[in-house]
């Protein structure tokens, strides 16, 4: 509750960003800082990404799990460190090569952000393996908060999207030293395992993560490639953005339970881990089910939180929406093998996910524009969702919860319904929203789908209580 009390306050912090840059830099810039930021985040959090749930599983699944945490920032460090030189050095070809000229100044001031914020991510990812939730999401709010600030003062001293990258900047700073502070783990300690024993035990996880991120995060950098318009790419990226923003929301939701599931099955308990794995994907299941439903608001959502000159956004936003659920799907079945171990086999849908992705940018943005961008990623994102699910359940040794399905996909549409019903014009959007939220919950209950006092909710509380103690 904690994590995701915190991860909601990060929200808020990052739609008021959103809104203040996109209406103080306009399209043209904001595609511009959009671009250089979405290549830097995509190189630092398909680090993260790949080396996080590995760092959540050997620090809380191993007895000696402080010296994987120490290999782990090590190696992340290094390599992080390597690739931010390279990316300073080789911006303006970089940038040439992304047909975006102009954004090689932003890169080299983002290359420092990638190299401190992907240790940061790793400490991030240590304190939640030991179970300290309050301060991780404490960490999360502290950065965020200040990304914000620094933001306003740079973008108003008049350094535009420098000045937003420079927030950047600040914010991994306050969040590494924060994060090495509460964990207690010294980057430079010689308290660790071999490179080899991290290797050994992180290749598979780390190759099937990167896959599927570099998979589910390729779609603004197809859409400069090909649609080669900043303009088009601020407009999809406005889109991006929120959306992203609900995926941003459900992520702690995931490392808790992945340090759940890892410790139960450490201590060879795989009921309790296939029961915490089940309630997790029928929450999955309905948090995702909601974002399809209040796609229908998404043409005001955009307004209300860009401004009219995003409207060209929303039909993005609608279909990026639905992205976001199938991706909350493919999270969910990566988790569900994270906590178990990977195999080779599970590489291969990844990367064939990969290539057709490409190809089909590359033909579907120069017929069809950003929708088609939009098109694709969703497509992509259901592949991805199905292909890890499927082998997350059986790994596990789950079933796919059908009936909940049939439920919570029931109450999607009348809550879809009724938000269309509504007024969502201007300030009556948040009132819509709050209304469509409430029918849903109700509608659960009266489906008998979610209870307050049911039996799964009483499991949840004892899994995350077993966890923290």
């Amino acid at each position: 509750m904690i994590q995701v009390g915190a991860r909601i306050g990060v929200l808020l912090l990052g739609v008021v960003l959103m809104g203040y840059l996109a209406r103080r830099l306009g399209t043209a810039e904001y595609g511009r800082y959009a671009v250089a930021v979405v290549l830097i985040n995509w190189l630092m959090f398909t680090i993260v990404v790949a080396t996080g749930s590995a760092t959540i599983r050997l620090v809380a699944g191993q007895k000696n799990g402080h010296r994987y945490a120490v290999s782990m920032l090590q190696m992340a460090g290094m390599l992080a460190t390597t690739l931010a030189v390279v990316i300073a050095l080789a911006a303006q070809p970089l940038a040439d090569l992304l047909r975006s000229p102009g954004i090689a100044p932003l890169l080299r001031i983002l290359s420092a952000d990638f190299a401190l914020g992907t240790v940061a991510g790793i400490y991030v990812s240590i304190l939640v393996a030991q179970g300290r939730y309050v301060l991780s999401a404490g960490i999360s709010l502290a950065t965020m908060a200040t990304q914000v600030l620094a933001a306003f003062i740079f973008v108003e001293q008049g350094f535009l999207a420098s000045g937003a990258c420079l927030a950047l900047v600040a914010g991994a700073v306050v969040q590494l030293v924060m994060g090495r502070w509460a964990s207690g783990i010294a980057f430079f300690s010689r308290d660790r395992v071999p490179f080899a024993d991290l290797w050994g035990h992180t290749r598979l996880l780390a190759g099937a993560q990167l896959a599927l991120r570099i998979s589910q995060s390729m779609d603004l950098l197809a859409v400069k490639f090909f649609a080669v318009s900043p303009a088009l790419a601020g407009l999809y990226a406005g889109g991006q953005n929120i959306g992203q923003a609900g995926f941003i929301l459900f992520g702690p939701t995931q490392a808790v339970l992945l340090q759940s599931m890892a410790k139960s099955r450490r201590e060879e308990n795989h009921l309790d881990a296939a029961r915490t794995g089940t309630l997790y994907l029928r929450v999955t299941l309905t948090y995702g089910a909601l974002l399809c439903a209040l796609s229908v608001l998404a043409d005001d959502i955009v307004v209300f939180v860009l401004g009219p000159s995003f409207a060209a956004s929303g039909p993005i936003l609608a279909i990026l929406l639905w992205a976001v659920a199938f991706r909350l799907l493919a999270a969910t079945g990566r988790t569900l093998i994270s906590a178990v171990g990977e195999k080779v086999s599970i590489m291969l849908p990844l990367v064939l996910l990969i290539a057709l992705g490409i190809a089909a940018y590359a033909i579907a943005i120069p017929r069809g524009g950003i929708a088609a961008a939009a098109a694709v990623a969703l497509g992509l994102a259901a592949a991805a969702g199905f292909t890890s699910l499927r082998e997350g359940l059986k790994m596990m040794g789950m079933t796919f919860p059908w009936v909940s399905t049939l439920r919570i996909a029931a109450a999607a549409v009348l809550t879809a319904m009724v938000a269309m019903a509504l007024p969502s014009s201007g300030w009556w959007l948040l009132v819509n929203l709050s209304t469509a939220c409430l029918v849903y919950a109700a509608l659960l209950y009266l489906f008998k789908e979610w209870r307050p006092h049911g039996r799964i909710v009483r499991d949840v509380h004892r899994a995350i209580w077993k966890t923290a103690t």
